[in-house]
């Protein structure tokens, strides 16, 4: 048998559609819906109890991403445990079969991930994250093995993620590997945790891209900021990024404090649907100026400023931010001027909560984080672990 398994809380309207094309899913054999509900208030479990899901109910500050997926597992009866989420759609009736039926052909797999594609309604941004992701992992089906502690060691960040990464929207496991590999009790990627054990153990893990699921967020800026400080902080701690020296506090603070004042600034021009000439008006020299991914945006009268490298905090914050829009730009434009104004604040959340989780990372392997970083970090922490 197969158990699909899924945490939840307060799933919404969209809950009762996505159990339905779980439910009619085409495999050959028989397979279960297993759900635990972190005490939802908006009849999420009444819902799933509908659709023949069986049913444990947990107090909210129980949840956690580890050990909530370990009690589903406890309760599943099937041999293979395949996981996904409240907000996740199957793209075709043979998701399931696309993710479990390689464990069945091939008895060396320890597990198959399938491929995330945005939600039809997904904003911009959430596009751009979902295919940006697909761009650093999805090269087609193939088996993945440990790779060489030298290679590994040397990789970067995607190149890492890239090798050991699994995915709990879309994934497949087998019981008997769960068992002795259970999921770490963390609130981030426990999934990509799980798959790097897997791989430093021996095993064989499948990237299967036909196992195709609809997930994406529309966050606001606010919580995409939490989310990205979260998720990079703790992807750089499982997947061992090299330690490298913070930098000075106040360089730190300078550099988000002068990103925030470019980005009002900017979001202040498109508003008065000026053409962002006010960057050459800034108080900063030219060279400060992060605007060749503005180009990509087709704004009329962009400025022509030369970009120049700067040793500071404040470049590599900038050209990461440079990259984003860039990027942005290029797959999605061109824009309008309410459109860019809107995406600037999601860019600042996306390139900010990169920044300062790379930072704390570089705090935390120094064994010196100042009081101010540690109480953002609790902050964060805590507004995530809430799941409303």
């Amino acid at each position: 048998m197969i158990s699909v398994c899924i945490p939840t809380k307060n799933a919404g309207p969209a809950f009762a559609a996505n159990l339905r094309s779980l439910r009619e899913q085409r495999l050959e054999e028989e397979f279960e819906l297993v759900v635990v509900d972190s005490s939802s208030t908006d009849g999420t479990a009444d819902i799933a109890r509908a659709a023949g899901a069986r049913v444990l109910v947990i107090p909210p500050e129980e949840f956690n991403h580890g050990r909530t997926r370990n009690l589903l597992a406890e309760q599943a009866r099937g041999d293979i445990l395949a996981f996904t989420v409240q907000d996740a759609r199957p793209a075709h009736p043979r998701f399931l079969a696309e993710l479990t039926e390689p464990l069945r052909a091939d008895t060396e797999l320890c597990g198959v991930t399938g491929k995330e594609i945005p939600h039809p309604d997904a904003d911009l941004i959430a596009r751009w994250e979902v295919e940006q992701h697909n761009r650093l992992t999805d090269h087609g089906p193939r088996r993945k093995h440990r790779p060489a502690p030298v290679a590994y060691e040397t990789a970067s960040f995607g190149q890492r993620l890239d090798w050991v990464g699994f995915d709990n929207v879309c994934g497949a496991l087998r019981r008997s590997v769960w068992e002795r590999f259970p999921f770490a009790p963390l609130n981030f990627a426990e999934d990509v945790d799980w798959g790097r054990r897997v791989l430093e153990a021996a095993g064989v893990l499948l990237h299967n891209p036909a196992a195709l699921i609809h997930h994406s967020h529309n966050y606001t800026p606010e919580k995409r900021l939490r989310r990205y400080f979260m998720g990079r902080l703790g992807l750089n701690r499982i997947l061992g990024m090299p330690a490298v020296p913070p930098a000075p506090v106040r360089q730190v603070q300078e550099a988000m404090n002068e990103l925030r004042d470019d980005v009002e600034a900017f979001g202040a021009g498109l508003n008065g649907h000026g053409a962002p000439q006010y960057l050459l008006r800034l108080r900063r020299p030219p060279r400060y100026l992060f605007v060749r991914g503005w180009k990509k945006f087709r704004l009329p009268a962009a400025p022509r400023v030369e970009r120049i490298l700067w040793a500071h905090p404040v470049n590599g914050l900038r050209e990461y931010f440079n990259f984003v829009a860039w990027s942005l730009g290029n797959e999605y434009g061109p824009f309008d001027f309410q459109q860019a104004g809107e995406l600037v604040q999601q860019l600042y959340a996306v390139v900010m909560g990169s920044f300062l989780a790379d930072q704390y990372y570089a705090c935390e392997q120094a064994g010196e984080i100042p009081a101010w970083f540690s109480s953002l970090q609790a902050s964060f922490e805590k507004a995530w672990q809430q799941r409303s």
